[in-house]
C-alpha cells in the first residue's frame, strides 16, 4: 500500500489475511546505535498483543445485525515501515447457527476517518464486485471483441439494460431450481436469469420473427474493404538491456 500514498486525495480500504503480523510505531531514538524501525508486535492470531483499541464502536445494522468495530492506529507491515495505517477488526453477530468469521481491514488515507465510515465503504463495495462478475460471466459483457469504442459503449448499455430487466423481474418470476439446487424465497440474479424464459413466453416480444433465408449474398461487389489499424507490439532492445549499468 506504500505506492498509494503518492496518489492524493485517495482513501484505501483493503482486507487483510487473518494471519498477518503488524508492528507499531518505533520508540524514540535513544542516541545509541541504529534507530529502531518497528515497535511492538501486533499479531492477528495472538489477542494478547493487541492492547487497548484506539476506537471501539458497536452498533446495529439492518442486514448484518450487531456489528462491533475495533481500530488500532499507526500500524505498519514489516516490509514497509514508512506506511502507517489503521487496522480494523470487524465482528458481525448474526442470529443464525454458524456465525461469520471476523475479518481484518486496513484503512489508509490522507484524512482521518472513523472505523465506522471505513466499514461502511467496505460494506458498500462488497455487492459491486459480484455484480461485475455476473455481467462478465452470465451476460457476456467482455465476450465480444469489438474494435470501435462506440460499439463497446453500445454493448455495455445493452448489458446494463438486460441486468435491470432481471432486477425488475425478480418479483414476478417463479423460482425454477435445478434438481440439485435448493428453493429460494429471495431470488438471486442468476436464479432470475434461469426463470425469466417462461415470463418472456407469456408476454411475448415486440420484435419481428426471424426471417428464414438461404445463402447470404455476401460482400457487395465493388465496395472497398477498410481494415482496422494495426499496432506493432513493443519489444525491448537486447543491446539496450545488455548495456544497462548494474546496481552497485
Amino acid at each position: 500500500m506504500g505506492p498509494l500514498r503518492s496518489v492524493a486525495p485517495v482513501a484505501v480500504v483493503a482486507r487483510l489475511r487473518c494471519d498477518r503480523v503488524l508492528y507499531g510505531s518505533p520508540p524514540a531514538y535513544s542516541g545509541w546505535r541504529r534507530p529502531h524501525k518497528h515497535g511492538d508486535r501486533f499479531a492477528f492470531k495472538d489477542e494478547t498483543t493487541w492492547g487497548i483499541a484506539d476506537e471501539d464502536v458497536t452498533f446495529q445494522d439492518e442486514r448484518r445485525g450487531q456489528v462491533r468495530l475495533r481500530g488500532w492506529h499507526d500500524l505498519h507491515m514489516r516490509q514497509d515501515a514508512d506506511t502507517s495505517f489503521t487496522a480494523i477488526y470487524v465482528e458481525v453477530r448474526l442470529e443464525r447457527e454458524k456465525r461469520p468469521q471476523p475479518i481484518w481491514l486496513a484503512y489508509l488515507g490522507a484524512t482521518a476517518h472513523t472505523v465506522r465510515e471505513a466499514w461502511l465503504w467496505f460494506d458498500h463495495r462488497w455487492p459491486i464486485e459480484p455484480s461485475i462478475r455476473f455481467r462478465k460471466q452470465k451476460l457476456y459483457w467482455t465476450l465480444p471483441n469489438l474494435q470501435a469504442s462506440t460499439r463497446c459503449d453500445c454493448w455495455t448499455w445493452l448489458v446494463e439494460a438486460a441486468f435491470w430487466q432481471l432486477y425488475l423481474a425478480r418479483e414476478v418470476v417463479r423460482d425454477q431450481p435445478l434438481p440439485w439446487q435448493k428453493p429460494l424465497t429471495r431470488l438471486t440474479p442468476t436464479r432470475v436469469l434461469g426463470s425469466i424464459g417462461l415470463l418472456f413466453a407469456q408476454i411475448g416480444s415486440p420484435t419481428r420473427p426471424v426471417q428464414t433465408r438461404r445463402n447470404s449474398p455476401g460482400w457487395p461487389t465493388g465496395k472497398p474493404r477498410t481494415r482496422p489499424q494495426r499496432f506493432k507490439p513493443h519489444r525491448r532492445d537486447k543491446k539496450q538491456h545488455k548495456n544497462r549499468p548494474k546496481p552497485a
